[in-house]
């Protein structure tokens, strides 16, 4: 990337949910969720799709703790050569027990504060301002749903752009304005999305 002159961004799936078909016998069951079962949602948002419950639940201090344990060192192995770092919270948009998003977002945003902190003590090494990029749900409404403080993180400046996206789907009608309008005055980038297939079920 740094030959041909590009950015490079590692990216973080914020909570994932491929193994929670069968956590127990998954492949890719991380050892957190092994050792930490109480740590999970214990019920799904989604009431079509139980498996949700396996979820790890931001609303533990010790999830986010690892999980910000993992984003620092992702951040500092990789400190000398990224432009920045994404946080996907798009696979999967759910991180609170049902009911409980909106009152537990400021977590998600005091995560996002840390996180700008240390990039900023990165960057201040490198003498380079490193982007925080954000791929979220694409309408406001769903990252409310989700917990997710759009509103907060633009007026407080945190993140650098805003990535509104669909999760295995194809739309072309997605409210990017709304982004937009909140975005604009900090001087955040929102950039698009979609897809380039839909899901094969």
């Amino acid at each position: 990337a740094k030959k041909h002159g590009m950015a490079f961004y590692p990216s973080y799936r914020m909570n994932d949910a491929h193994y929670c078909s069968d956590p127990l016998h998954y492949p890719l069951t991380g050892r957190f969720w092994m050792e930490h079962q109480e740590a999970s949602l214990g019920a799904s948002p989604v009431p079509q799709y139980e498996g949700y419950k396996h979820l790890l639940n931001f609303a533990r201090d010790d999830v986010r703790a690892y999980r910000l344990a993992v984003i620092f060192e992702a951040m500092d192995r990789y400190a000398d050569v990224m432009d920045g770092f994404e946080l996907d919270f798009n696979r999967f948009q759910i991180f609170f027990p049902p009911g409980e998003a909106a009152k537990h977002a400021p977590l998600i945003t005091d995560m996002l504060v840390r996180i700008r902190e240390h990039l900023d003590i990165l960057g201040e090494k490198r003498k380079q301002h490193l982007k925080l990029i954000v791929r979220v749900p694409p309408a406001l409404k769903n990252c409310a749903w989700s917990g997710l403080d759009i509103a907060a993180w633009t007026r407080q400046r945190l993140v650098d752009a805003i990535i509104p996206a669909q999760v295995m789907t194809l739309a072309h009608d997605m409210p990017i304005d709304e982004f937009v309008r909140l975005a604009k005055p900090s001087g955040c980038e929102v950039i698009g999305s979609l897809y380039g297939r839909s899901g094969y079920i």
